[in-house]
């Protein structure tokens, strides 16, 4: 994860600390692998991103009119997906 993100694997370990510990996310020991570890958010994570996502949709609307690709795009990226968000059990 740590070079996926590109940061240093203590700043990752610390930052999962921190939204571990506020709820945020919760880790699980993965079936087929015991050294690996998997991270999903909580629905606590899942609940402030769908908040996120909507004020930023709200803020951006005004730029972005309907039937303009911005706004589409806006949409997708603020707005989520929905087949997304279900496949990430959100």
């Amino acid at each position: 994860m740590s070079v996926e993100l590109g940061v240093r694997s203590g700043n990752t370990s610390a930052v999962l600390k921190s939204l571990e510990s506020k709820g945020l996310l919760r880790r699980l020991k993965d079936a087929t692998d015991g050294r690996a570890v998997r991270i999903e958010p909580t629905p606590t994570a899942a609940a402030n991103l769908a908040k996120l996502r909507a004020e930023w949709a709200r803020l951006l609307q005004p730029f972005a009119p309907e039937g303009d690709a911005l706004a589409v795009r806006t949409r997708d990226v603020c707005g989520g997906s929905p087949a997304l968000d279900r496949a990430r059990g959100w």
